[in-house]
């Protein structure tokens, strides 16, 4: 009996160590020009459902949510580490400048509700110079000749 108690206690002490806090974040890019799409990614390190995507206001949703998972297991020295993760990406576009916030979001792991972090984004407006080059490369074809 002793000796079972024993393994029993081990069992659930080496699942305690193994256990990973669960974490959600969201990622975008500090600044973005209007007409450009980006993408917003929500990753968690945890089998996630029923994800809560915040309010795109200001921007419009080209795409998504697009989902992807990976995950890895190795050994090393008799000791086995796993990772998993798993992301919902959406592509955007900026609607017009400014400093713009897209709040947290919310996904479920086994039964609990976590919530993301909101990203703040900064949306400068169409490079003049850009439009200028746009403008140049597209006007550059030769004019067609009759013969």
């Amino acid at each position: 009996m002793r000796k079972f108690l024993t393994i029993a206690l081990s069992i659930c002490f080496s699942v305690y160590c193994i256990a990973e806090e669960v974490t959600f974040k969201s990622q975008a890019p500090n600044q973005v020009i209007v007409g450009r799409p980006f993408q917003l990614t929500f990753s968690v390190n945890h089998r996630g459902k029923d994800l809560r995507a915040p309010e795109f206001t200001n921007f419009e949703v080209l795409a998504g949510p697009y989902t992807s998972t990976s995950s890895s297991t190795s050994f090393v020295n008799g000791h086995r580490t796993s990772t998993f993760n798993q992301t919902y990406t959406y592509t955007l576009i900026a609607q017009h400048p400014g400093t713009f916030t897209i709040g947290p979001a919310n996904i479920k792991v086994d039964g609990e509700t976590y919530q993301s972090n909101g990203v703040r984004i900064q949306v400068l407006p169409e490079d003049e110079q850009t439009t200028a080059d746009n403008t140049t490369s597209s006007s550059s074809q030769r004019p067609q000749t009759q013969r």
